[in-house]
């Protein structure tokens, strides 16, 4: 069930960091075909060759090594549906023909290669930093799972080392191998930062040993061990990715309950059709989970720990990644039980809000009307009774307004308790950790804020990917191309510029907190 751990890479110490993530590289346009994937979503490579290119150029204005850290979902092996044309354990099954190959190492090795090939100007721009001397750091995140086998990282590792030969026409393997390195978990620099993917924090992209995410033996296939999806992986694969086939142009969710609060805007009609695309795919996502949530996790968990104690002891913060660790959100669906209720919970809590809603007004109303026509000292006064009838009438059409308005807000609020915000858990990191920045990704949200109680900030890199928003009306993209900067013991949000071919502020608004009654007034449930 161990894997053979990779090689250790020496991070270069007080170099220039660099943090993208969420880039979600897919197959690009194949060679053969001249066509995209209908689930590709990064048409920018030219653009991040681009940039590598600026990293290079102001390195070595500043005199200084760059670093490089590609902070999860840098590839999408979800969105790979393509097949070879015999399958890599045996004839293809039906499941795999659908929705793509597994999740064994040979299965994540293919997908890779295919990804790779069909972004050859992003690999070359990697192989440029390489080549100029400077340093990159690959961050597992929810999509790019399958950066655990070391299969992958050799074969990212020859990739990166076939780019550098097209640019000087000489393979730099052991280059390569001496200045790429991959992170299960975070990379840490003393005094300076703290910086991981950040789906830990998120129920429905959590795993639940991250340091070991594979199945328990049971539940390989073809004999071979298989990774243990989140929830949130497992609907991309079964749900969003057809959604997506169907329209590619559809948009982009990160999280499984932004995927379900969708549905509360469909009318009966949408819903029903809705369930009926999705009802057999639920149905196949359920089949994969497992019955308890410790059957058979003993020996996984094991190995998670025995890698957790060795990284404790190899690390400067020791026991610290403990309080760290506990941060992390608990891994939820990942029993048939589980899944079926995270899938369903929010359709039960739906129809039982407004059914007590609809009952509770019905009932103060009738009781109101009743009162007002059966009142004896009102009876005595025609205006008195007329009067108060007419208030109910007014009250009643008010009523229904705010309590339907009421009912909308309270359908899209958890009934969980909601997780602390990422910028609550990044200052707890950085005083447990003793840094002044916290970056993370995931979210897609391009964001930068000082810290509340110490010194410091957290930087959310944001994505390359469209990311639609309120902001494209005062900036088209004015949210996509960012990335972190930190330089010395400075940080700052950025926005690459490919047209003029510079770095500049991404769009941020200064906050503000609607009163209740605005919030009740306003439909708009955009991000800042």
């Amino acid at each position: 069930m161990n894997r053979a751990e990779p090689a250790t890479v020496s991070l270069p110490k007080g170099a220039d960091t660099y943090v993208v993530s969420d880039l979600h590289l897919s197959e690009g346009i194949q060679p053969d075909s001249l066509r995209a994937s209908r689930l590709e979503a990064f048409f920018y490579d030219e653009e991040f060759r681009n940039f590598c290119a600026s990293i290079v150029e102001r390195a070595k204005g500043r005199g200084r090594t760059a670093l490089l850290v590609l902070n999860g979902d840098i590839f999408d092996f979800l969105s790979v549906l393509k097949t070879p044309e015999q399958g890599l354990h045996g004839p293809l099954t039906r499941t795999e023909r659908e929705f793509g190959l597994g999740y064994t190492e040979a299965d994540s090795i293919w997908k890779m290669g295919l990804i790779a090939k069909g972004h050859p100007l992003f690999f070359e721009g990697l192989a440029m930093l390489l080549a100029a001397g400077h340093h990159l750091a690959f961050i597992r995140g929810n999509h790019d799972l399958e950066l655990f086998w070391p299969g992958v990282h050799a074969c990212i590792r020859e990739h990166l080392s076939a780019a550098m030969g097209r640019i000087d026409h000489v393979e730099h393997l052991s280059r390569v191998r001496s200045a790429v390195s991959f992170h299960d978990w975070f990379i840490y620099e003393e005094g300076r930062y703290w910086i991981e993917h950040g789906n830990q924090y998120e129920r429905s992209n959590a795993v639940q040993y991250g340091l070991n995410p594979i199945q328990p033996p049971e539940y390989h296939r073809h004999g071979a061990i298989q990774l243990d999806y989140p929830i949130g992986s497992i609907f991309v694969r079964y749900v969003y990715n057809k959604l997506r086939l169907i329209d590619p142009y559809t948009t982009n969710f990160v999280t499984l309950d932004q995927y379900l609060s969708i549905t509360y805007h469909h009318n009966f009609v949408d819903l029903i059709r809705s369930a009926t695309l999705h009802f057999p795919l639920f149905t196949r996502a359920i089949s994969e989970a497992r019955v308890f949530e410790q059957q058979g996790m003993a020996p996984v968990q094991s190995y998670h720990e025995e890698r957790m104690k060795a990284l404790v002891e190899a690390s400067p913060l020791g026991d610290k990644l403990y309080e760290i660790q506990k941060l992390q959100s608990r891994a939820v669906g990942v029993t048939k039980y589980n899944l079926l209720q995270e899938l369903l919970r929010p359709v039960g809590r739906g129809v039982l809000s407004f059914t007590a809603v609809t009952l509770l007004s019905l009932v103060t109303w009738f009781y109101l009307f009743s009162w007002i026509q059966n009142s004896e000292w009102l009876a005595r006064g025609l205006l008195g009774k007329a009067s108060l009838l007419a208030v109910l009438a007014v009250t009643t059409v008010v009523g229904l307004f705010l309590g339907f308005s009421y009912v909308n807000r309270a359908l899209h609020r958890s009934a969980e308790a909601p997780e602390p915000h990422e910028r609550e858990i990044a200052e707890t990191i950085a005083g447990i950790a003793d840094v002044p920045f916290v970056s993370m990704g995931h979210t897609h949200a391009a964001d930068i804020r000082h810290f509340e109680r110490r010194r410091g900030a957290f930087v959310n890199s944001g994505t390359w990917i469209p990311f639609p928003g309120p902001w494209d009306s005062l900036r088209p993209r004015g949210r996509q191309f960012t990335f972190v900067a930190i330089e010395d013991q400075e940080i700052a949000l950025r926005r690459w510029n490919d047209e003029r071919g510079v770095a500049e502020p991404a769009i941020l608004l200064e906050d503000y907190v609607p009163s209740r009654f605005e919030r009740l007034l306003t439909d708009d449930k955009s991000p800042d």
